[in-house]
């Protein structure tokens, strides 16, 4: 352990060099995911827990040049076997949960009856699953589960009224919530190190695309029907079989055939759904430092950016606002502002100016 006896320099190089060639080598990840996003992690993590110490001391390894030449050689490798011209990743959209409610009406669970009560609330829960993830932008181990790492509870998420007060969770549905927020544990590619907390609003007339609605008729109707606690998981209903993460996949991968998207695309998965809500809001117009915020993202992660290119709607909006500004003196105010701070560098360097 680093805080029990400090770290050289040069050990501290040799414990990030072996950890990059492990994520990388025998995992392939991308080395600048390590990088830039599950080192900072890391570094965080031992700031939470106050060893400044340590973070220091990896901090500084990790920025070291030897360190610089070990990511370049393990990125040349990675960007050899692992081309970005390969088929593109699918995210699932909102539109898409929404499209695929249709395909969970005649979807055949194990030993379920379509068409019963069982059978729509194991639908109901698939579809959960799809808006939690899109919404929220969810790893899979943040509200599935993965490992030793059990489902998010119920008790991570928070329902408000209009007065902005906390509703308990035997009056949820009954008074109607103004907004919910999610509690998500940190995780080592989350940059901040502490974890997040995001939340959503109420939205009236959208459909069935509101994710406080959604859950709000989730935690209700799974309390008062089958008698699920605050103390269940999300996605547990006493008396139910498990969820299985398969039948999330075969909803998600006949709703992408449905809809001809699975042609030049590959098959989406649970992680699609993050995708899904950082395309979203990249095509609202969203900063991509919100959408990295939201989603748990460092600011500069190079798989956000795929995620967050320009909608056409985007594309009308910046046309529109360029052809307007022809109309102001644009390169006339810019040229002044330039001439001014050159005649300031000038004063400096002269002796008239103030250093």
């Amino acid at each position: 352990m680093i805080t029990s006896e400090p770290w050289d320099q040069e050990q501290a190089e040799d414990a990030v060099a072996n950890y990059l060639v492990i994520q990388c080598a025998v995992l392939h990840l991308d080395p600048s995911t390590i990088k830039k996003t599950y080192l900072p992690g890391i570094i965080g993590s031992f700031e939470m827990a106050r060893d400044k110490t340590a973070a220091r001391i990896i901090r500084e390894a990790s920025t070291s040049k030897e360190i610089q030449y070990i990511t370049q050689g393990l990125q040349r490798h990675h960007d050899k076997y692992n081309p970005k011209s390969g088929r593109v990743k699918l995210p699932f959209c909102m539109d898409m949960a929404l499209e695929a409610r249709e395909d969970l009406t005649l979807f055949a669970f194990p030993r379920v009856q379509t068409n019963s009560v069982i059978h729509s609330v194991m639908a109901l829960r698939i579809f959960l699953c799809m808006a939690i993830g899109i919404m929220f932008m969810l790893r899979k181990s943040e509200h599935f589960g993965s490992g030793d790492k059990e489902q998010i509870s119920r008790r991570g998420f928070t329902f408000f009224d209009e007065h902005d007060h906390i509703i308990s969770y035997n009056r949820i549905g009954i008074m109607l919530a103004h907004r919910v927020a999610i509690n998500v544990s940190f995780s080592k590619a989350d940059s901040s190190g502490y974890g997040r907390r995001t939340q959503h609003s109420r939205q009236d007339g959208v459909g069935q695309a509101c994710i406080v609605q959604i859950l709000e008729h989730w935690f209700s109707y799974t309390r008062d029907e089958y008698g699920a606690t605050e103390d269940n998981t999300l996605y547990e209903v006493p008396g139910l079989a498990s969820f299985k993460l398969n039948d999330l996949h075969c909803v998600m991968a006949t709703t992408a055939q449905r809809m001809g998207l699975h042609k030049d695309a590959s098959t989406p998965t649970s992680h699609s759904l993050r995708y899904g809500g950082a395309t979203m809001m990249a095509a609202a117009g969203f900063p991509q430092y919100l959408i990295a915020q939201y989603g748990g993202w460092s600011e500069k992660s190079s798989s956000l950016k795929i995620y967050t290119k320009a909608s056409a709607a985007m594309i009308q909006q910046v046309s529109k606002h360029m052809a307007e500004m022809s109309r102001l003196d644009v390169s006339k105010i810019f040229l002044i502002d330039a001439t001014i701070r050159n005649q300031g560098k000038a004063r400096t360097h002269d002796g008239r100016g103030e250093a």
